[in-house]
């Protein structure tokens, strides 16, 4: 448990490169310190050994450099990530651009609009297997700006999902095998990936 910045510096949590791990969970019983968030949040870059990383409550608008652009250099080997209860966040890091994270889980972003950018690489999320999204009001998009007719129209049926309509096969996501959408009203299209098996 870390206080302010200096403890915060003073974990050295850089150089602890047996750590697989990190949970960072933030607990106020005020909003007055919101705005310390980032910079605690800042001095807690993980070593790059890091394979899993939970975030929750944390109540800055913006996540800190070391998960921003650099991600892929400063946390490469990163296979879980789930972001909770981050009401202020409106936009995620590239996690698209990880080359091995295989869950993704986002819960109650309030401000959330869309999953991530347009990625630059040939596919977003290439190794990916499970992506949940659990209450996101205002989730609309999957990459921002997305092109419809990357995707495939899909129906339900029990026990399997059918596929029709193919259309231009998806970029992105190309190794998820289960998709869990919850309470996402705003969320009109869905990515049917080649390997998806299962769609809650």
């Amino acid at each position: 448990r870390v206080g302010n910045t200096r403890e915060c510096e003073a974990s050295n949590m850089k150089d602890k490169k047996y750590l697989c791990s990190l949970r960072l969970n933030w607990s106020r019983e005020t909003n007055d310190d919101m705005y310390d968030d980032a910079v605690v949040m800042e001095c807690l870059r993980p070593h790059k050994n890091l394979r899993e990383l939970h975030i929750s409550g944390y109540g800055d608008v913006k996540f800190p450099t070391w998960m921003s652009a650099r991600i892929t250099s400063v946390l490469p080997n990163l296979v879980n990530i789930s972001i909770e209860s981050c009401s202020y966040c409106q936009e995620l890091p590239p996690f698209g651009e990880l080359p091995f994270l295989r869950v993704l889980k986002l819960y109650s972003l309030n401000k959330l609009n869309f999953i991530c950018h347009n990625s630059t690489s040939s596919s977003y999320f290439p190794s990916l297997k499970e992506l949940v999204l659990f209450d996101l009001p205002l989730l609309s998009d999957w990459p921002r700006n997305s092109i419809v007719n990357q995707m495939r129209e899909m129906t339900i049926e029990p026990q399997k999902i059918q596929q029709r309509n193919s259309m231009h096969e998806m970029q992105g996501f190309p190794s998820l095998t289960k998709l869990t959408i919850i309470d996402c009203p705003r969320l009109m299209s869905l990515p049917c990936p080649p390997s998806l098996e299962e769609l809650v």
